[in-house]
């Protein structure tokens, strides 16, 4: 985990659900066995992020609590973060992610599905957000006024027969 202001590592865990020792039939305290996790494969990120978040001593000793995270799209993910943590956790999604949902959103308009048109959203879009850094309402000002601008544009230039 690394911190958003400082960029500075605040913590980190590994799982392994294996043991090459082990897995040849040698007892665990015969030699020094790294394996930590024994649940499902799927589950072990939602896990290590939770313990990251909710159970880190550094963070502990310190007195800080973690209160947004910026990751991926999963939603087990932050649901244990949250489920396991005894305040409130905000969850950001970084920009690749978030202009990725945003391009999925717009595909399932069908008068949107030009290519070109996606792309001037999804480049406006990723402008917005690097532009309007930790201001949610201007983010969404200006993703709104590039998508009227897009619509509009592509609107004017069917109706005049233009090929954009």
């Amino acid at each position: 985990m690394i911190g958003y202001y400082l960029h500075k590592v605040m913590g980190y865990f590994t799982r392994l659900k294996e043991c090459a020792k082990c897995e040849a039939g040698h007892d665990p305290a015969d030699h020094d066995c790294r394996r930590n996790y024994f649940g499902s494969a799927k589950f072990m990120e939602a896990d290590m992020s939770s313990e990251l978040v909710n159970r880190n001593p550094s963070l502990d000793r310190d007195n800080v609590q973690i209160s947004t995270t910026f990751a991926d799209d999963d939603a087990s993910t932050i649901s244990t973060i949250r489920k396991d943590a005894l305040h409130e956790i905000e969850k950001w999604s970084d920009l690749n992610h978030a202009t990725g949902c945003f391009v999925k959103a717009i595909d399932k308009v069908p008068s949107l599905r030009d290519q070109g048109t996606i792309d001037d959203l999804e480049y406006m879009f990723s402008i917005a957000i690097r532009t309007h850094k930790d201001d949610v309402e201007g983010v969404r000002k200006v993703s709104w006024l590039s998508f009227l601008t897009v619509l509009v544009t592509t609107a004017l230039a069917v109706r005049s027969g233009v090929v954009l």
